[in-house]
């Protein structure tokens, strides 16, 4: 592990003196450099792999030399680097949901002839104000795909890759595991053709006998599959999807779930909802059967929306649980009894096409039932609708709001300072707005063509930037104030982090000029940015070799 501490230009110009200063050190470097035994280093092309915004740290993916190039700010304009070894033939990296950790996938030799030569593994690094390396799982074979639980319990690789692959065989990793022995379930997903596409980990589920049970969802074109995590080494459940109209496999396109504490009744479920049918399944978490392999068991029920279901949600309304299906070409929602298959209908004035519960962010929410936000991808749009009079009142259940956009997605602000605001992502690719759930207000924001934003994980402020510009922007959540910077050179991409002396640096990342393969940094106050007081930093691809 080399760590450097990398110097700096106060302001993005330098006058003639710094000018003559860097000149004279670049002379002195290469004199050294001839003095003694040259590092090969030196002579490995820089790859430019991923970079990911950890809490405390950044991660520049060196595929090339396999390293992880970890920028870190022990102080107001300082910068650090440390490099850390990982696996051989790096396939991705991907942060935790918390950003605090880094997971890397790597390949390990491409053809092992020694019993030394590198295996597959999956490192996990420490994405703090001091990154390390945490843990090392081999790999019984290579992946190509990697798949996270948000609770950061369990990781899953798959896609082997290969003259012969086995598509539907998983590797589940047990992150907390302390014993080696049960750390690794390899998987084999009965199926009847499909491959996995999309993976759903669900909070804990309550059964009927009380014990409770996360599971694994794994979604084909083809079936479905359950993965019971707290007997991972017991058989999945395989549940046959419905055919369609044209006799085509129905295509899952969303999955919901519901827990019920033992004693309430309603049961626990899951639901599916598919992109090319107007059925939604529901499935009732039952206690395993005396001959069953499994650990739970399913009741499936089949429900029709009507019409193809833009997605679907569990919600309390003043009627009990509910299954809330969106129908965005009638403009209507569907709400499904679980328990009686019984269903009404809500009509809207617009065709909404998603759904956020907001329940106790809002003001005025019902005493009983959830309050959601609806928003809509074809529709300049959105909607406070208030379910815990959607039954009594359906009609008069909801209150619509003009945001001169449609929304494509709604992102929750980190923590809980701003937690009752949240950002609307427009289709359109030049603004987005800042919604204030509490007064129902939202403040558009306006943005140069192709922008592109990242929310600090302190919650306090999102930055947007226009890939391979001169400019940064800065938006405040204290005030709903923002400001643009400029910086020497196009920007890549930008991270909010942590520093070690308690307070938040922002690195603007830089790829170089001139087809030199460089990577350059202009550091901020994050908590205060001011364009006088940054540094810049460049030759990152040099700091830390010996």
């Amino acid at each position: 592990m080399n760590r450097t501490f990398l110097g700096g230009l106060k302001n993005p110009m330098l006058d003639l003196e710094s000018r003559l200063q860097s000149f004279v050190l670049l002379l002195g470097i290469s004199s050294l450099v001839g003095c003694g035994e040259r590092n090969p280093a030196w002579d490995t092309p820089f790859v430019p792999g991923d970079s990911v915004g950890l809490s405390g740290s950044v991660a520049l993916v060196d595929e090339s030399r396999n390293e992880l190039m970890m920028l870190t700010s022990p102080a107001e304009s300082k910068l650090e680097m440390t490099r850390l070894k990982v696996g051989k033939n790096i396939v991705t990296a991907l942060p935790s949901a918390d950003r605090q950790r880094l997971f890397v996938l790597s390949r390990g030799e491409e053809r092992r002839l020694r019993e030394s030569d590198e295996k597959p593994k999956l490192i996990v690094v420490d994405g703090a104000t001091t990154p390390s390396i945490l843990a090392s799982y081999e790999l019984g074979g290579p992946a190509q795909k990697l798949e996270l639980d948000p609770q950061g319990e369990w990781a899953v690789v798959y896609d082997a890759g290969g003259v012969v692959v086995n598509s539907n065989e998983l590797v589940l990793l047990d992150l907390a595991a302390s014993d080696p022995q049960k750390q690794q379930f390899a998987i084999t997903l009965r199926s009847t053709g499909g491959q996995p596409e999309r993976f759903t980990f669900t909070a804990p589920l309550t059964l009927p006998n009380g014990a409770s049970h996360r599971l694994l969802v794994v979604e084909t074109n083809q079936d479905l599959s359950i993965i019971d995590l707290s007997f991972p080494e017991k058989d999945a459940i395989r549940v046959s999807l419905p055919k369609t109209k044209a006799g085509d496999a129905a295509h899952p396109t969303a999955v919901a779930f519901h827990d019920d504490p033992t004693g309430t009744g309603t049961g626990s479920y899951l639901a599916v909802a598919f992109q090319n049918d107007s059925s939604v399944l529901t499935l009732k978490l039952s206690d395993p059967t005396e001959k069953s392999v499994s650990a739970i068991s399913v009741i499936p029920n089949l429900l029709d929306a009507g019409a193809i279901p833009s997605t679907i949600d569990f919600v309390a309304t003043d009627s009990g649980l509910r299954l809330a299906a969106l129908v965005p070409t009638q403009r209507t929602a569907i709400l499904f009894d679980p328990a009686t298959s019984k269903s009404e209908k809500v009509q809207f004035d617009r065709a909404y096409t998603g759904i956020s519960r907001v329940t106790g962010l809002v003001s005025g929410a019902p005493d009983k039932g959830d309050v959601a936000l609806l928003y809509s991808a074809t529709d300049p749009t959105i909607a406070f609708w208030r379910l815990g009079v959607a039954s009594s009142t359906p009609y008069a259940s909801y209150d619509s709001y003009g945001v001169d956009a449609r929304v494509t997605s709604v992102l929750d602000i980190p923590g809980t300072q701003f937690g009752t605001l949240k950002l609307l992502i427009g289709s359109s690719s030049t603004e987005f707005f800042l919604l204030d759930l509490k007064k129902r207000e939202s403040y558009p924001m306006k943005a140069l063509s192709g922008f592109t934003l990242r929310l600090s994980p302190d919650g306090q402020r999102a930055w947007a930037f226009p890939k391979n510009l001169l400019q940064i922007a800065e938006l405040g959540f204290s005030d709903n104030h923002p400001t643009s910077y400029a910086v020497e050179r196009p920007v890549i991409d930008v991270f909010d982090i942590a520093r070690a002396d308690g307070g938040r640096s922002a690195l603007a990342l830089h790829a170089a000029q001139g087809g030199a393969q460089d990577l350059g940094v202009t550091l901020f106050d994050a908590e205060h940015p001011d364009s006088a007081h940054t540094r810049f930093v460049s030759g990152l691809m040099l700091e830390g070799l010996r």
